[in-house]
């Protein structure tokens, strides 16, 4: 941007006692592979309980049987693996600071995920009664039920890709996503409720107006493809999930909720009317196959509660004018019933498969969705990690038919019960990943993924900022750890690799906004190349806004000589300034240094090598105790004064870790400093870390009050986070 973004409103400085500071959290050990299916070792996850439900965690290998393809296996290793409660590390605020509201958390470690969740929404199979319902469990669990350590994703399968939420703790994000689940209308397979009402049973029991097993009308041969094709789009939604889901370390869980699925054939007194889609039967089974490879367990829940299957007040009884009630009731009755009950249970047999042959459950006729959620969670409290060595024949089928081999998991103690996944395909997990893929299929793989992956360690900050004529739009900046590119070293001391970058925008309802992407051939200067090995590129990219909204900034870089690939992606709320209210830019914060060296990326002006480090720069934000930092933002929609035509804004600085305030600064004016376009007003501050300040993760605030606004949208935040190393 043209304009500074650093004229200081506030200086502060930072500087914790010892005595205040909790001492820092014990670095956990990261999750094992739960399954691992080698031509050497296979690996299966199993929960025990006991008569009432309870998990039973002191078993050992000798109290296990694990049979293959019903023949015994010599267990090699067993373990049972915990997955207990994150106590989160308490820090003493500074006295006297007054009541604030927290801000968003900051981004989870690794090695602090405690629980990882997708909850997918399946809008494509809920009616519009199931989606109130799913609204507010979803919306209990993230204010009740979510815990610390929990990284959180809400998904709907009616959505493209950019409906992948990015996995979070921030429950402020998934608040957003929970708003955007909606009753999907014609592209649902459920209506209104979730049973139909009983005019349209007689058209399954009766089918085209003849008797039972004719062939069914051309209405419904529509009805049935339309169902079959929206049902593979809710089983390729999920399939897409748990691919993301493949590369993360230890055990996952996927929640479906949803009214059914129709994944076998229809129950009739006949023969069925149409034969199963084998579409349907091949997705499902990759579905499986991927979902215990990648070790995620499926829980599904029947979002239509407890259903009745007698007469309802949605129930048209009247088959003709002047027919008594009486009559339509012994002669309706029992063909009601039968259909309704053939309905539900046809729907609840996809669910129930898909949970169970992933070592899940199929939870139903519970009215209350947010039990059955406190179901899923204790149930992922741990599980045993069993281990075999399995037979050679266990692979020696063609890859183009692999025979699937039966997994059955006993206990040999009475009174307890196992649930374990079905089994797996006899092909390994290199087999499994396919061969090699070309470039662009390696950027497109990576950039579909819901998490930061891949060899090439990218970093993704995107801020939203409005200048005219060009509008609102996102800055992102990238950070890319050099010693993951192929920065071949030239007879002048210089380094140069060729790279791709993919960068997609999508909106909240999965549609792409925006792409950008190029090959592009990096050059690190003689002088640069040993400081670029040591701290790493930055990249800056502008992606142009045309609409408000809630944007998913998705960005994938390739190494074209190694072939290494990385991803990030990051969401992006772009408030919308037309409605004149006060909104704030995102902030840009970088450390107090000299100006960057001149472009070392092929002379275009976009990548550099900060001499002052890491730390320096508004990618990765990493600074030292001891060392000053500079933030900056852009106040939008200020109201003007009558009498002078100048706004009156008023700044505060807010300094928290771990959701509690370390530091408050002084409300201060905000100063146009000869800023002529008050439309506009860019201002910041310097912030001066203390020498005694520990390491880790910290979130700065900023409250910009508007005095001449109403009171209800006089005040806005904004947030931004960054990490003390020592």
């Amino acid at each position: 941007m043209a304009r500074t973004l650093f004229t200081p409103f506030l200086a502060a400085s930072v500087s914790l006692a010892a005595s205040s500071q909790a001492p820092a959290p014990r670095e956990a050990s990261p999750p094992p592979e739960v399954v691992r299916i080698t031509l050497s070792l296979v690996q299966v996850d199993a929960v025990v309980t006991d008569k009432d439900g309870r998990h039973v965690t002191d078993l050992r290998a000798q109290d296990f049987e694990i049979l293959e393809d019903g023949r015994p296996q010599e267990i090699t290793n067993c373990a049972y693996i915990s997955n207990p409660k994150h106590s989160v590390a308490v820090v003493s605020p500074a006295p006297n600071l007054p009541a604030v509201p927290p801000p968003p958390p900051t981004k989870l470690r690794p090695e602090q995920v405690r629980r990882t969740l997708a909850l997918v929404v399946d809008d494509l199979g809920l009616s519009f009664r199931s989606t109130v319902e799913v609204r507010g469990a979803l919306e209990k669990f993230v204010d009740e039920q979510m815990e610390p350590g929990d990284l959180v994703a809400i998904i709907r399968t009616g959505a493209g890709m950019g409906a992948l939420q990015q996995f979070t703790a921030d429950k402020r994000l998934l608040h957003a996503a929970i708003d955007r689940v909606r009753f999907n209308g014609a592209l649902s397979r459920f209506g209104v409720a979730p049973v139909a009402p009983v005019g349209e049973f007689r058209n399954v029991l009766d089918t085209g107006g003849g008797p039972r097993g004719t062939k069914p009308a051309a209405g419904e041969l529509v009805d049935a493809l339309r169902e079959s094709a929206l049902t593979s789009a809710t089983l390729g939604s999920v399939n897409f999930v748990i691919n993301g889901l493949r590369d993360l370390p230890g055990r996952k869980g996927v929640v479906l909720f949803s009214d059914g699925l129709r994944l076998l054939q229809a129950r009739s007194q006949g023969r069925p009317l149409l034969d199963p889609d084998p579409r349907i039967q091949g997705a499902l089974g990759r579905l499986i196959d991927l979902a215990n490879r990648a070790s995620v367990v499926l829980y599904t829940i029947d979002t239509r509660g407890l259903v009745t299957l007698a007469f309802t007040a949605g129930d048209d009884v009247n088959k003709t004018p002047g027919t008594r009630t009486t009559e339509v009731q012994t002669g309706d009755f029992n063909d009601n019933r039968v259909a309704r009950s053939r309905q539900l249970l046809d729907n609840q047999d996809g669910l129930q498969m898909m949970a169970e042959q992933t070592g899940g459950f199929l939870l139903r006729n519970q009215n209350d969705l947010s039990r059955s959620m406190g179901r899923v969670l204790e149930d992922q409290r741990g599980y045993y990690l069993i281990g075999y060595a399995p037979a050679p024949s266990t692979f020696n089928a063609e890859r183009s038919q692999p025979s699937f081999h039966k997994i059955k998991v006993k206990v040999r103690r009475p009174g307890f019960s196992v649930r374990s996944r079905a089994g797996f395909y006899g092909v390994t997990d290199d087999q499994a990943r396919g061969g090699p893929q070309d470039g662009t299929g390696q950027l497109i793989n990576a950039l579909a993924s819901p998490f930061a992956s891949g060899d090439v360690h990218l970093q993704l900050t995107s801020l939203f900022f409005h200048e005219p004529p060009t509008g609102s739009f996102m800055r992102s900046f990238l950070h890319v750890d050099a010693r993951d590119l192929s920065l071949e070293k030239e007879a002048d001391g210089s380094g140069k690799t060729q790279i791709e970058i993919l960068a997609v925008t999508f909106g909240d309802n999965g549609v792409v906004v925006d792409q950008i992407g190029r090959s592009q051939a990096l050059r690190v200067m003689p002088q640069l190349y040993e400081t670029a090995l040591q701290r790493g590129l930055d990249f800056t990219i502008n992606v142009p806004v045309k609409k408000p909204g809630g944007y998913q900034l998705r960005v994938a870089i390739r190494d074209v000589a190694s072939g290494r690939v990385g991803s990030a992606n990051q969401f992006v709320d772009v408030p919308d300034l037309k409605q004149k209210r006060l909104a704030l830019s995102g902030i840009l914060m970088k450390g107090v240094g000299p100006s960057p060296p001149p472009a070392a990326v092929g002379g275009t002006g976009e990548g550099w090598v900060g001499e002052e480090g890491r730390e320096a720069t508004e990618a990765v934000r990493r600074f030292r105790p001891g060392r000053p930092l500079s933030y900056g933002f852009v106040i939008y929609n200020a109201q003007l004064d009558r009498a002078t035509g100048q706004p009156k804004l008023e700044a505060q600085m807010r300094l928290f870790r771990d959701g509690q305030p370390l530091k408050i600064g002084e409300v201060r004016k905000v100063a146009l400093d000869g800023q002529k376009d008050t439309s506009s007003v860019a201002t910041g501050g310097i912030l001066l870390l203390g020498p005694e300040m520990r390491a880790g993760d910290y979130v700065l605030q900023v409250a910009v009050t508007d005095t001449l606004a109403r009171s209800k949208h006089r005040t806005a935040t904004q947030t931004i986070d960054f990490e003390v190393e020592q």
